[in-house]
C-alpha cells in the first residue's frame, strides 16, 4: 500500500499536530512494515518562531519518505498563516506535479487547518483515490471565534463553509478528535465517522504525576 500523507506538523516541530501524525506514521509502519509506504509532505519546523529545531528537507527511511517545504519567516499572526498556507499548498502541488492514478492508494489529511483538508480533497478527487481525513478542529467555528473585524469574519465564513462542505463531503471516512464535533459535520456528512482522540503519550504513562494533599492550609 502507497499512502500519501499531507500534514502542516511533522517531527521534529513541537504542536499537537505533529506528535498525532507522526504517531500515526509510526504505527503504519510497526503494523505493516515493508508492505506499507508513505510519503509525508509537511513543512520545515515552524509551529514557534522562537523554536528553530533544524529538520532535513528530504529524508527516506524503512519505506517513509518525509519531503519538507520551507515556508517564509512568520510570527504565527493571522496573514501570517495565511501566506504560509499558500506555500506549503503551492510546494505540495510542485512536489506532485507528476503524479498520477498510480502513484497513491490512498490520500491522507489531517487538519486543525481547514485549508490542508481541502487540500487533500483536491488531490484526493483529480487522482481518483479515497480521501481518511483526521479533523482536529471546526475551521468555520475558529473564524467566527477568533476574527474581531465583523466585517471580515461575515465575509470569509460563507465562503469557508463552502470549501468545508467540499472538502468533507470529499472524503471516504472522517475521524474527529472529539464526540462533540460529530453533530456538527453529521448536517451535510452521512460517510462513516470514527473518533480517535488525541490521547496520552507513553512518556506520561511512565511517571507517576500523583500528590499528596495536606489538609493543613491555614
Amino acid at each position: 500500500m502507497k499512502i500519501l500523507l499531507l500534514t502542516f506538523y511533522f517531527e521534529p516541530d513541537l504542536s499537537a499536530g505533529s506528535f498525532r501524525n507522526t504517531a500515526l506514521v509510526k504505527a503504519l509502519h510497526s503494523r505493516y512494515g515493508k508492505e506499507c509506504n508513505v510519503d509525508v509532505v509537511t513543512t520545515m519546523p515552524n509551529r514557534y518562531n522562537s523554536f528553530k529545531e533544524s529538520a532535513k528537507p528530504s529524508e527516506e527511511k524503512d519505506g517513509i519518505k518525509v519531503k519538507r517545504i520551507v515556508l517564509p519567516e512568520h510570527k504565527s499572526g493571522f496573514l501570517d498563516q495565511i501566506w504560509s498556507f499558500k506555500t506549503y499548498y503551492s510546494g505540495v502541488w510542485k512536489f506532485l506535479k507528476n503524479v498520477d492514478q498510480d502513484a497513491y492508494d490512498i490520500v491522507v489529511a489531517s487538519s486543525s487547518r481547514l485549508f490542508t483538508a481541502y487540500l487533500g480533497a483536491r488531490i484526493a478527487n483529480k487522482i481518483n483515490k479515497p480521501l481518511y481525513l483526521d479533523i482536529r478542529d471546526i475551521f468555520a467555528e475558529t473564524i467566527d471565534n477568533v476574527v474581531d473585524n465583523k466585517v471580515i469574519r461575515y465575509s470569509l465564513l460563507p465562503v469557508i463553509k463552502l470549501i468545508e462542505r467540499y472538502t468533507i463531503n470529499s472524503a471516504t471516512h472522517l475521524n474527529i478528535v472529539s464526540g462533540g464535533f460529530e453533530s456538527y459535520f453529521r448536517k451535510y456528512y452521512d460517510g462513516p465517522i470514527s473518533e480517535f482522540t488525541n490521547g496520552i503519550d507513553e512518556v506520561f504513562l511512565q511517571n507517576d504525576f500523583s500528590k499528596n494533599r495536606s489538609n493543613d492550609t491555614p
